[in-house]
């Protein structure tokens, strides 16, 4: 069990690195006759398995979502998938053009780790090879305080600044 902790906390670290790398992605246009307009979206993508997207749109709110594949434990056949929406929130500058682009996270997905280590280990008793995390899993809810994060944009390169000395800037590129 506390190997299964010590995975676990370190898939919460990187599900933050993803919601923060996630967090700033751009915008793209949208059929959607119902509401807002998509403006922009911007991509980011380590392999097949492991991207996200940065979703604006034209009421001036953002969508950062994505997928996350990777084992739990080294030499381990058991995989986890995180599928869902990071966080949402408002921008101000324009997604589409060369400058700065603020985004202020509003929700973020909630990441309980008893959420995580519960289902992680129904998977494993049930005999299963994997386990997807969804945001019925980890619902989006208001911020407690609220971040403000700066993007520049050059050309169709929305570059994210790294957010401590671990990580370096996000690239993503406009679809």
């Amino acid at each position: 069990m506390k190997k299964l902790n010590k995975i676990l906390l370190a898939l919460l670290a990187f599900i933050a690195a993803g919601f923060v790398a996630s967090s700033f992605v751009s915008c793209s246009d949208d059929d959607d006759d119902n509401g807002p307009s998509l403006v922009a979206t911007y991509k980011s993508s380590v392999d097949a398995d492991n991207y996200s997207y940065i979703y604006c749109y034209s009421d001036n709110t953002f969508k950062a979502s994505g997928r996350i594949k990777d084992v739990i434990g080294e030499g381990s056949d058991f995989y986890y998938v995180i599928d869902m929406v990071f966080a949402t929130g408002t921008y101000s500058g324009n997604p589409t053009a060369d400058g700065t682009v603020s985004f202020t996270t509003k929700k973020e997905a909630n990441t309980d780790e008893s959420v995580m280590e519960t289902k992680v280990t129904e998977a494993v008793a049930a005999g299963k090879s994997s386990v997807t995390f969804t945001n019925s899993d980890f619902p989006l809810t208001a911020v407690t305080s609220e971040e403000t994060f700066q993007a520049t944009i050059s050309g169709t390169t929305l570059t994210l600044p790294a957010t401590d000395e671990e990580d370096d800037e996000e690239v993503y590129t406009r679809q």
